[in-house]
């Protein structure tokens, strides 16, 4: 939203020492690139159809490995909201690392620092349960096809090879390399020939169960000690001053001067430069036991030889050790790129300066006590890639990247609220969902749609031990925590009668099954106990999403007064209005509405994400994402239920330069003494670009009924919008304000369903 120059000389203050690792950085972005094929994948058959199958399934198996590497262990990124990473990269479980690829968070926090983790599971469970095995297995089925081209190339010339079957691939990741085998029945007639072929085989030179089990000690390693947020913490330490060249200081200190000298720091600014020095510095973060090369600072780095101890220092503390894991052919990087999101927040807005503790004013002069102490609370993600020389595809090293996020609350790592979540949970959840646990006798759950009784085929059925979550509210009703319970299991689909049979594992007193289906709301069902030889037989009914055509309106809401305002106001004989009211410690305590509703604006738009609550049932979180722009039609698909609404108003530039914040455009007045003049500092030093700024929005929790779907079609949803900012501290107040003014008017505002 912010643009400003770099200050000359800042990235070179930004780094620790001159030798940036940038080989490195352009080596992943090769090896990660798309793969061109120039050599003949080798089968070992003389058979022409063997070989030309072999060849496929070999250069299909590559391609599938190669973007299971690129995308953090999957292949479909088709259930992750990939739009919600560029307008709310924080309240998405997915990176977007580039304008062509994103990855799953293999760590994340949402909301209420509930934490989170997409790692895939290695190997399958249960057909479609969306491992990495079944990912690639369904990829190859869909791609070999493809690459076959029915074998045209052999018809022309009097070799008919005709498919008697359907294909059926099987994935093995052993301790060295990737095993693919399929059963794919041919019939192959030529003119002196006719004979069958039905399996086939091929071997990755990928040891890829190697690497992801590193890739999991090392999200285990960062969920468990919080190593990046521990290095960040230290970056802050060297790269802050009570100078504004530098970041604000984490413990500056209290320094007695004229009350003139203060120093301040402008947010934007801090930003920027707290982006450099991710970007410069987090290639320096270095597991060791792998392809790990100690960085030494020599003389010729370095001649003064205290400094020089102090760099090396550094780059020792930015090396850890996972106890009791080795791995010498893998070299790790870390990376934090320049296009990466950044939540950053110092507890103050716009312009930040330090508190004045004591305020002496002598006849000769006055000073001021001011206390340079800041707390840090940052988001931010850190792509990780694993670079394996000992596996190769096409001559080059394999390459395998997850994105994990750091998170640090008042210059304190993020905790943890449960260690389900935990990377080791994948193992523990796999014991209740291995099929060999499966015990009780053969059940039936039939599923329906509720409003037509209709069977449905295809819905993905589901099991779980006790609530997915448990979680809990404020006294307005917002969720504040949410504690993860049980893992969901992967059981099957329904067939064309709607019909799933099947065996359950056990569990007593809080089992519940679940289903999912597009286009339908998840529905889930108590069932009690399920016990090992007894088998239980449950129905499910299914209501179909309705699709609603989205409408926003706004209430402008005046901002909040300065006490000087309001003061001089009362002076000249007026009584102000006031839309938000702050106590002295800048909380609201009243939102008033004095307007109707209204339309948004041509350059205004909204970016709304229902997230559905049920803290029994609920098999997940699921939310529902859709962007409002009144010169386009928008529409959501909902279902009944009680959602937490999060909506954010954004306001654009109605053209270049509107709502730029112009140099020196505000000031701070310090009173003079008796023998020195009053002073004024003005600020910012430079102008600023602004192209987007967030003017508004409501947060709240609502619940939608059968009968308001049923009848409507369209829903209105309302916001508060604080208007265009007329000063630096209201580019930054209205986001802050939602909350509170949506429970001071959740009547006026909770959404409606009419029938247009």
């Amino acid at each position: 939203m912010f643009k400003k120059e770099d200050k000359l000389g800042q990235t070179t203050t930004f780094i620790i020492i001159g030798l940036i690792l940038i080989l490195a950085i352009v080596g992943v972005v090769y090896i990660t690139g798309v793969v061109t094929k120039d050599d003949v994948f080798q089968t070992g058959s003389s058979d022409p159809i063997i070989a030309y199958t072999q060849q496929c399934l070999g250069e299909v198996a590559e391609q599938g490995l190669i973007r299971l590497g690129q995308q953090g262990g999957y292949i479909y990124l088709d259930d992750y909201p990939v739009e919600t990473a560029d307008i709310a990269p924080f309240n998405s479980p997915i990176l977007k690392i580039s304008d062509y690829q994103a990855a799953p968070y293999w760590f994340y926090q949402k909301q209420a620092g509930l934490d989170r983790t997409e790692m895939p599971r290695l190997e399958k469970t249960s057909i479609g349960d969306d491992s990495i095995q079944d990912q690639l297995e369904r990829y190859i089925k869909q791609e070999l096809i493809l690459c076959l081209n029915d074998y045209n190339s052999f018809a022309e010339k009097g070799t008919v090879v005709s498919v008697k079957g359907e294909m059926d691939p099987t994935v093995i990741f052993t301790d060295e390399d990737v095993v693919i085998t399929i059963y794919y029945p041919l019939e192959i007639k030529g003119v002196d020939e006719s004979r069958t072929l039905d399996s086939f085989g091929a071997n990755i030179n990928v040891d890829f169960k190697k690497i992801y089990n590193y890739a999991k000690d090392i999200a285990s390693y960062e969920q468990k000690t919080a190593f990046i947020e521990q290095n960040t913490m230290n970056l802050i330490t060297m790269f802050s001053r009570v100078n504004s060249d530098y970041l604000p200081p984490l413990f500056g200190g209290m320094q007695v001067e004229d009350c003139s000298e203060l120093v301040y720091w402008m947010e934007d600014d801090v930003i920027s430069s707290f982006k450099q020095i991710l970007n410069l510095n987090m290639p320096y973060l270095k597991i060791r036991d792998s392809d790990f090369e100690r960085l030494v600072v020599s003389k010729d780095d370095q001649k003064d030889q205290e400094k020089r101890d102090t760099m090396q220092g550094i780059f020792d503390m930015m090396s850890h050790q996972i106890e009791g894991v080795s791995q010498p052919d893998i070299n790790v990087l870390f990376e934090y790129r320049p296009g990466f999101p950044l939540e950053l927040d110092l507890g103050q807005r716009g312009m930040i300066k330090p508190t004045t503790q004591v305020d002496f004013n002598y006849l000769f002069g006055r000073k001021c006590v001011f206390v340079y102490k800041y707390a840090y609370s940052y988001k931010f993600p850190v792509l990780t890639t694993l670079i394996d020389s000992g596996s190769n595809i096409n001559n080059q090293p394999y390459v395998f990247q997850f994105p994990l996020m750091a998170v640090t609350k008042s210059n304190f790592p993020r905790v943890s609220l449960g260690d389900v979540f935990s990377l080791e949970g994948a193992e523990r959840e796999s014991y209740l969902c291995d099929i060999d646990q499966r015990t009780s006798e053969e059940s039936v759950v039939n599923v329906i749609n509720q409003v037509t009784s209709e069977p449905i085929a295809d819905a993905m059925v589901n099991f779980q031990c006790g609530p997915a979550f448990v979680e809990e509210y404020d006294e307005n009703g917002t969720l504040i925590n949410s504690t993860p319970f049980s893992s969901k299991c992967f059981i099957g689909k329904t067939d064309a009668s709607g019909k799933l049979v099947s065996k359950f594992p056990p569990c007593i007193g809080g089992s519940i099954v679940t289903t999912e289906k597009i286009g339908y709301s998840d529905e889930a069902i108590l069932i009690g106990d399920v016990v090992p030889g007894k088998l239980f037989t449950t129905l499910l009914e299914m209501t179909p999403l309705t699709k609603l055509k989205v409408d926003v309106k706004k209430y402008y809401v005046i901002p909040s007064l300065e006490k000087d305002e309001i003061t001089q106001a009362k002076l000249a004989g007026l009584n102000p209005k006031q839309g938000i009211v702050l106590d002295d410690a800048g909380s609201v305590t009243e939102c008033n509405l004095y307007t109707p509703p209204g339309q948004l604006d041509a350059n205004e738009e909204a970016i709304i994400t229902m997230r559905k609550v049920d803290p029994t049932l609920s098999p997940s979180n699921p939310y529902t994402f859709t962007f409002y722009n009144p010169k386009n039609v928008s529409e959501i698909n909902v279902g009944p239920g009680t959602y937490q609404v999060d909506i954010l108003l954004v306001r654009n530039e109605k053209y270049g330069g509107e709502m730029d914040i112009k140099a020196e455009s505000e000031k701070i007045h310090i009173e003079g003494t008796l023998f020195t003049d009053d002073k004024d500092i003005y600020y910012p030093d430079e102008e600023i670009e602004v192209e987007s700024i967030m003017n508004g929005g409501a947060i709240y929790i609502t619940s939608l009924n059968e009968d308001d779907l049923a009848e409507g079609n369209t829903i209105t949803f309302y916001v508060f919008d604080e208007g265009k900012p007329q000063k630096i501290k209201q580019y930054f107040g209205a986001l802050g304000h939602r909350d509170a003014c949506s429970g001071l008017n959740y009547n006026e505002i909770k959404p409606i369903v009419t029938k247009e």
